[in-house]
């Protein structure tokens, strides 16, 4: 069976958001400053591209923040879990996330995983000649993903489901081609639209106690079709990975004939 493995990065191939361990770096007067004026009025990306401007104003370098990017907490297990459904035979791994290339690619190269995935989805980040890190959002201003799906936020209101510059459901759909099955990993908001996408042959994999499980908690959970496995930490996505990806124990006459046997007797 040729499966795609989907999975967003940020608390779910590591163990936080990505951004804002970045924002740490920020003098705590900026960081408040900026949060409180431009947090909640701009997409992301665009808010890390003022973030990013601040930290080199201030004096931050491109050493600074990449040593942020590969200190990022990736478990092992996750690793192990990656590393062993590549390894399973016809498994493609993609990351698909509203975080950027510059971080994604750092941090999986410091955990020798920079070769394991075919495609990230993913917000282009580029270090300009004076190394400042600009971000282009996935989905530019100018070309509206057109997705319309809501999510009931945990005060009752319905809300976008997706952000404005990335429809993961919309890259499922498109990753999926060529495949017999897709499994999902995340945790966010963001991430109930593509298990919006999944069949019945799918697997979704929901991190337990996170905007995601508390979605499908509630009344969102009835248009989920694929098959949904929880997962708390890194430890259960790789118990998960050995169960669906163990290999079958070739099958001797012995092992053969009560099971011909068992067919004939429920045939009569």
């Amino acid at each position: 069976m040729r499966t795609i493995i989907a999975l967003d990065f940020d608390c779910t191939i590591i163990d936080v958001d990505s951004d804002h361990a970045i924002l740490e770096l920020l003098p705590r007067d900026i960081h408040a400053t900026l949060c409180d004026q431009y947090a909640s009025v701009m997409p992301w990306p665009d808010f890390m591209n003022r973030v990013y401007e601040e930290l080199h104003r201030t004096g931050r370098t491109r050493s600074d923040i990449e040593t942020i990017f590969r200190a990022l907490p990736l478990p092992a297990a996750m690793r192990t879990a990656l590393k062993l459904a590549k390894e399973s035979g016809a498994v493609d791994l993609v990351v698909v996330s509203d975080a950027n290339t510059a971080t994604i690619r750092e941090c999986l190269r410091a955990n020798e995983l920079d070769t394991i995935f075919s495609e990230i989805v993913t917000n282009e980040a580029t270090w300009t000649d004076t190394r400042l890190l600009e971000i282009a959002r996935y989905v530019p201003a100018d070309a509206a993903h057109g997705c319309r799906r809501t999510v009931m936020d945990a005060q009752g209101v319905a809300v976008a489901s997706c952000t404005v510059n990335i429809c993961k459901g919309r890259e499922i759909n498109r990753l999926r081609a060529g495949y017999d099955r897709v499994i999902y990993l995340g945790d966010g908001q963001n991430d109930f639209c593509p298990g919006c996408e999944l069949t019945c042959h799918d697997i979704f994999m929901p991190r337990r106690n996170y905007d995601l499980h508390r979605i499908l908690s509630g009344s969102d959970g009835e248009h989920i079709q694929a098959n949904v496995m929880y997962w708390s930490n890194a430890d259960d996505v790789l118990a998960a990975f050995q169960s669906i990806f163990a290999e079958p124990e070739p099958c001797t006459l012995a092992d053969a004939q009560p099971v011909v046997g068992s067919i004939k007797a429920a045939a009569s």
